[in-house]
Formats: structure tokens, sequence, C-alpha cells
């Protein structure tokens, strides 16, 4: 992964919510989805909370769904 390259195109894995109005449930979210992580930054940055269970992200909690790459 090239943090100097803009084109790079980065995908994550991720589980596809059953009924978005509902919060994640491992019981009832059993679909995958690839997620386009710009598209999931430019979300996040007009909106700061989980997709999937609703809760507000915050510098305090963020840490818990996020992970780094270290070179």
């Amino acid at each position: 992964m090239s943090l100097s390259n803009p084109d790079q195109q980065v995908i994550g894995l991720a589980g596809n919510p059953t009924d978005t109005s509902q919060p994640y449930s491992q019981e009832g979210n059993k679909d995958l989805a690839f997620m386009d992580m710009k598209k999931l930054a430019q979300f996040l940055a007009g909106k700061p909370e989980h997709p999937m269970t609703r809760e507000t992200l915050n510098a305090e909690n963020i840490a818990k769904y996020a992970f780094r790459i270290v070179p």
C-alpha cells in the first residue's frame, strides 16, 4: 500500500447489514461486502457514526474500529 499514490484504490471487507434501520447483529448480518475505503472515509467525515451500529464515532472510541498500517 502506498500513501503517495493518489490513484491507488484501497478495498476493505465489511459485514453487510441486512436491515440498515437495526443495529449490527452477529446472527443477522452474515453477508460480506467489499468497501471502497476512500468512500467510507468521505462518509465518516460527513457523518461520524459507525455504519452498522449507528454509534457516534469520536477520538475516544474510533480506535476500536480502526486499524493502522505501520511501515
